[in-house]
């Protein structure tokens, strides 16, 4: 699946506009993954992604600061437009509930399965370099962060957490066994199931250590 599915889901995302802008950097997109599917992600040149999307360099600076930013920022937006789809498909009415916040933390585990371990690995490597120091957000301010941060909330109004644990411990735990968990599942390169591993983490976390 990996980066086919990962450009797949990108694709249908932009294609929910039909400005010259998005097909752009859609097509942008898809040369850049097509080329790394095929050479790996250091062998190809900005140069190269121009060249095989049609498009002159100063266009492709209008969408991306560099090449890092093809896999870092689009793997993030699509993580969350993932999760967030396949939280529209399944409410049943477990809105702002514990529930609704231990499905949406194994549906972004789920995602990096569906996406493969090379991207997410590629992913979390761009982030992390030297070069993308100035760049990176903390996690509680992140894109990412949002749609957890909006259940932890609802949670909140529905009174259903211990009073010693805030909206800032929950939100930095989570994210540290999200980060942490799926950075190990890359590290043993994905030699087991990420989301049926880390799932009772989260339920210890969830319903026996934050549950009121």
């Amino acid at each position: 699946m990996g980066l086919l599915f990962t450009c797949k889901w990108y694709n249908l995302a932009m294609n929910t506009g039909n400005s010259q802008g998005k097909k752009t950097k859609q097509k942008i997109y898809s040369s850049a993954i097509e080329l790394i599917t095929q050479n790996g992600y250091d062998n190809v040149t900005v140069d190269e992604i121009c060249q095989k999307a049609g498009v002159a360099k100063g266009t492709f600076y209008v969408h991306f600061k560099a090449k890092e930013d093809i896999i870092k920022n689009i793997y993030r937006e699509n993580a969350q437009k993932y999760v967030n789809q396949q939280m529209k498909l399944d409410k049943n009415g477990i809105q702002g509930t514990l529930d609704e916040l231990y499905n949406c933390c194994l549906l972004f585990l789920e995602y990096a399965e569906k996406t493969g371990v090379n991207l997410t690995a590629l992913s979390y490597s761009t982030y992390l370099s030297p070069a993308a120091k100035n760049q990176r957000t903390y996690y509680a301010d992140s894109y990412s962060a949002q749609t957890l941060k909006n259940i932890i909330n609802k949670s909140f109004d529905n009174n259903l957490f211990k009073p010693e644990y805030t909206l800032e411990i929950i939100i930095k735990e989570i994210f540290i066994v999200l980060m942490g968990s799926t950075v190990s599942w890359c590290m043993a390169d994905g030699n087991y199931a990420l989301k049926e591993t880390a799932s009772p983490i989260f339920y210890n976390l969830i319903y026996l250590q934050y549950k009121k």
